[in-house]
């Protein structure tokens, strides 16, 4: 019995960290989309994921992407997204 309990916790949690990376992916995209600095978008996406209970957050800006990894309790969710450039370039 305790260990469905177990189980069905771990899956709250990582349904969780899953919806955490897509948010503040997203957040990522809008930023640079909107011409925030790469610097900025890597620091505010970081406080994002650390104020909503990850133990790690990893971010990869590239020209054309953005990748962000959250750590939860030794457990990991990658989620890559594109950036969103709306008639404009996008310096990293």
């Amino acid at each position: 019995m305790s260990s469905i309990l177990n189980d069905h916790e771990k899956t709250g949690m990582d349904s969780k960290q899953r919806a955490v990376s897509r948010l503040i992916a997203q957040a990522g995209q809008m930023l640079l989309a909107h011409g925030a600095e790469s610097t900025l978008v890597g620091d505010i996406t970081r406080r994002m994921g650390i104020a909503a209970s990850m133990d790690e957050v990893e971010v990869s800006l590239s020209a054309s992407s953005l990748v962000i990894t959250t750590v939860y309790q030794e457990h990991c969710v990658t989620t890559a997204r594109r950036s969103l450039i709306e008639g404009s370039i996008c310096v990293l």
